[in-house]
């Protein structure tokens, strides 16, 4: 079965981008919040880290399947979220942020 049977009129960058939103939204319909306004924000993250991370996965893995590069967007998209909002968390319990502003701070004082 040729990888052009699916969607040809989309081609591969539309195959993708279908399949990311598509992984995207349904993340945001399954997510246990009430509020529309965090589902959107889910979907956006997802669709967002779908769009960059599910391609370079694609192109890293050496991936020439249409239907594999989807799924994989497809699956970046779901659980794209879920490893933005881990990788926030991990930042804001060990305080990443302050200890670069402390380094930047410091390495611009060392300079004057």
């Amino acid at each position: 079965m040729s990888d052009e049977f699916y969607f040809p009129q989309l081609g591969r960058p539309g195959f993708v981008l279908v399949a990311a939103m598509l992984g995207a939204l349904t993340s945001a319909l399954l997510s246990d919040s009430p509020s529309w306004r965090t589902r959107t924000i889910i979907a956006i993250t997802g669709l967002s880290f779908s769009i960059f991370i599910g391609p370079a996965v694609v192109e890293w893995c050496g991936i020439t399947s249409l239907q594999m590069a989807g799924a994989i967007c497809y699956g970046c998209g779901v659980v794209g979220n879920l490893i933005v909002i881990s990788f926030l968390s991990w930042v804001r319990q060990h305080n990443i942020v302050d200890m670069l502003i402390d380094r930047v701070t410091k390495s611009a004082g060392k300079e004057k």
